[in-house]
């Protein structure tokens, strides 16, 4: 399940260089066909001339079409953010919120990219009234496949979180030989570990803290005689 949860996180950053749209402006002695995909809108950003097309919005004629066009494009550029960041936090899927994160995430791609692909529609239809025989559009696989992505990236999450998550295997720790979370444990009800452990060996000194966190109360005699759970793996696997 955690290989297809990553597997799922990247597809839509990878599927952001498909074709979203493919343009077609035509005129008596030209002819000039635009594909439009990530790697397409990020160099074409950089050369864009925004007082123009400031101006080309304020028309009013070709001023909504283009605002529409225009919104399409930020959104697509959010959704390249919003997968990038679904990366970058995937360390953090195991954590309290992380299930949460990932399919808000993955549902504000989703969200970005269907109200893009409305607003591409709006602007094909309205160019195509206008420019009958000059303008043509429609839109490619790309942008299909990308909002399966996102599906898939909510998907998975909601099925790792109703199967109840992926589990965390630790590595127990010990501090003088006594196990971390015992050792914290004492320190904070204000047991004295470091006399604890004077002239005893490491197993002794551990023994001596859970009697310790069992007189305070902190940890009943049952759990003081279990070993800790990574422990006991350990054993396990040094057995096979």
């Amino acid at each position: 399940m955690a290989i297809a949860r990553i597997v799922f996180t990247v597809l839509p950053l990878a599927c952001l260089f498909l074709p979203w749209a493919k343009m077609a402006i035509s005129g008596p002695y030209f002819k000039h066909d635009v594909t439009v995909n990530m790697l397409k809108l990020g160099m074409k950003v950089a050369e864009l001339d925004f007082g123009g097309l400031l101006e080309l919005i304020g028309s009013p004629i070709v001023g909504t079409p283009f605002a529409m066009f225009g919104v399409a494009l930020v959104l697509m550029l959010l959704t390249a953010v919003v997968s990038f960041f679904g990366i970058l936090l995937l360390f953090l899927s195991c954590s309290p919120k992380g299930i949460v994160r990932n399919i808000t995430l993955g549902s504000l791609g989703l969200v970005f990219t269907g109200v893009a692909t409305y607003l591409f529609t709006q602007f094909n239809t309205s160019f195509t009234d206008i420019f009958v025989s000059s303008y043509s559009g429609k839109l490619q696989f790309g942008i299909f496949v990308l909002m399966a992505a996102f599906l898939g990236v909510i998907a998975i999450n909601i099925v790792i979180a109703k199967t109840g998550g992926i589990p965390v295997k630790y590595k127990q720790t010990y501090i003088g030989g006594i196990p971390s979370e015992h050792y914290f444990a004492a320190k904070e009800a204000g047991i004295d570990v470091l006399a604890l452990q004077l002239h005893v060996t490491e197993e002794e000194a551990a023994i001596a803290v859970k009697n310790a966190l069992v007189e305070a109360g902190i940890m009943t005699a049952e759990e003081a005689a279990r070993k800790p759970e990574a422990e006991t793996e350990e054993e396990a696997e040094s057995q096979e």
